[in-house]
């Protein structure tokens, strides 16, 4: 959500109204391009808050609101949570990934 809209906040004064204006002063080409590096320069700023963080500042606001809790978004002091941690803590699932790790679960996909 953070990155869509950032996109709008970054694109709508750069391409319309009051910013630069570039939309028709420039070429379609030129346009891509500039909506292709600023793609580019998101991912990468996101791939490096992603590794300190896990979820954006929108959405940590709006999963506070969600439950009526301020969430923490920071990551917890291992730095990742794989996901078969999560799973493991309910019954039926654990016995799902037991079976996925016997090998029988691979027939399905």
């Amino acid at each position: 959500m953070m990155n869509y809209l950032l996109q709008t906040v970054i694109h709508s004064p750069l391409f319309y109204g009051e910013g630069c204006s570039l939309y028709g002063r420039i070429s379609r080409a030129g346009q891509m391009l500039i909506v292709l590096l600023i793609w580019i320069l998101q991912i990468a700023l996101s791939n490096l808050w992603f590794r300190f963080y896990r979820m954006g500042p929108l959405e940590t606001l709006w999963r506070s609101l969600t439950y009526w809790k301020l969430q923490s978004f920071r990551r917890n002091a291992a730095g990742t949570r794989h996901l078969s941690s999560c799973l493991t803590q309910t019954p039926v699932a654990s016995q799902t990934l037991k079976a996925a790790n016997s090998g029988w679960l691979h027939l399905y996909a």
